[in-house]
């Protein structure tokens, strides 16, 4: 029905209606122009501008904080692992030291009875103390190869 209207209006109607169109048309495209420079629709574009560019920088430093925890978790285990292999090092020296402290005692208590006995027998009678000498030079030896060991 609409076209049996513009074919029933004549041609300066029809170039009434165009004329009116256009001016309709430009009158919309200055408004749409007028909103694009508005300060609140620039300030919106800016803002959504913004928001991307802070979610891929959190995307970013959630990715480098990944990284981060990881190696830092690999570390973690890496240095649990050294001090657990520390501590079982501490044991065994603290058992070797026990029986190095041990033999010491032993030959400590070894060299006070010989001393004793060799004061014993000194006193009973003047010999030649050459077997006391050599008791401590076995002690001697003995303190230097616990040493080394």
């Amino acid at each position: 029905m609409k076209q049996d209207t513009y074919l029933r209006l004549t041609p300066v109607q029809l170039q009434q209606r165009l004329i009116y169109t256009q001016s309709e048309l430009k009158k919309y495209k200055l408004q749409v122009e007028k909103y694009k420079n508005d300060y609140y629709y620039n300030l919106i574009d800016q803002l959504k501008k913004d928001k991307e560019n802070l979610e891929n920088e959190i995307q970013l430093n959630n990715n480098e904080l990944f990284e981060k925890e990881s190696l830092y978790n690999k570390e973690i285990n890496s240095l649990k692992n050294k001090l657990g292999e520390a501590e079982q090092k501490i044991i065994l020296l603290e058992e070797k030291l026990l029986t190095v402290e041990k033999k010491l005692e032993d030959s400590n208590n070894l060299l006070i009875k010989e001393k004793r006995s060799s004061e014993d027998i000194s006193h009973s009678s003047p010999i030649n103390h050459s077997n006391s000498s050599s008791s401590h030079k076995w002690f001697e030896e003995n303190i230097k190869s616990q040493n080394h060991e």
